[in-house]
């Protein structure tokens, strides 16, 4: 690679995603679009390899958290909170708290149109910084980068609160509070055999706390246990 020297003090980027690189290239390679790459020959090479093998690297450490942590949930449970963790939106959100946007290198193009704050561009540079991470330090140490940025947003994705599915926290209160369980009573199912919408209610010692509806019985349960927990301000 060529050494190339970033613009801006590129310590203060280290220091916020708590990771100090060895080899200083790989950081600048992923902190470089493609567009600045194509208008500067001192360039490193731009980042979009990078991208591909931190997208894998992003996805391997999050569902191992998700597995290791969650016990409680199933498969189908475990991909949609993946799905909505290491979405673009969530990638661009943790990018904007590392300010990345600050440190992209960018062609004139890209930045007379805004790209240090398009999601798309600063989800796709935070994934090559993570790869960056992983060439440079291994597995454990992009896994304590990852967790660190991660974990926090991971209990703001479900109201504030450590993430825990509303059934289990409604079970957990009424055997507390009620020393009984909640018990889920289908209400209706309304459409054609492969288009169902099922309502259900919550009831604890007998008295309706909530009503749910999805296209399963599963979700409208679900759903009948958030409407309780907000009820009985088990949740904000």
């Amino acid at each position: 690679m060529k050494t190339f020297e970033h613009p801006l003090d590129i310590q203060t980027f280290m220091d916020q995603l708590s990771y100090q690189f060895k080899d200083i290239d790989l950081l600048y390679s992923a902190l470089t679009h493609r567009s600045f790459d194509n208008e500067n020959l001192k360039s490193n090479g731009h980042n979009e390899r990078m991208e591909f093998l931190g997208d894998a690297v992003v996805g391997l450490i999050v569902t191992e958290y998700l597995f290791n942590t969650y016990t409680q949930y199933d498969e189908g449970e475990l991909s949609s909170l993946r799905a909505q963790l290491i979405c673009k939106e969530t990638l661009a959100k943790i990018s904007r708290k590392l300010d990345i946007g600050k440190y992209i290198l960018l062609g004139k193009g890209e930045i007379n149109s805004g790209g240090q704050n398009r999601d798309s561009l600063l989800s796709d540079t935070f994934e090559a910084v993570i790869a960056a991470i992983f060439i440079d330090g291994g597995i454990d140490m992009v896994r304590e980068v990852i967790l660190q940025h991660f974990v926090e947003l991971l209990n703001q994705t479900f109201n504030q609160k450590p993430l825990k599915e509303y059934k289990n926290l409604l079970q957990e209160y009424t055997q507390f509070h009620f020393q009984s369980s909640p018990n889920y009573v289908p209400v209706s199912a309304i459409g054609p055999d492969h288009a169902k919408w099922y309502e259900v209610e919550v009831r604890i010692n007998d008295d309706v706390h909530g009503r749910g509806r999805g296209p399963s019985k599963k979700e409208a349960e679900k759903n009948a246990a958030k409407e309780a927990c907000e009820i009985l301000n088990i949740i904000n």
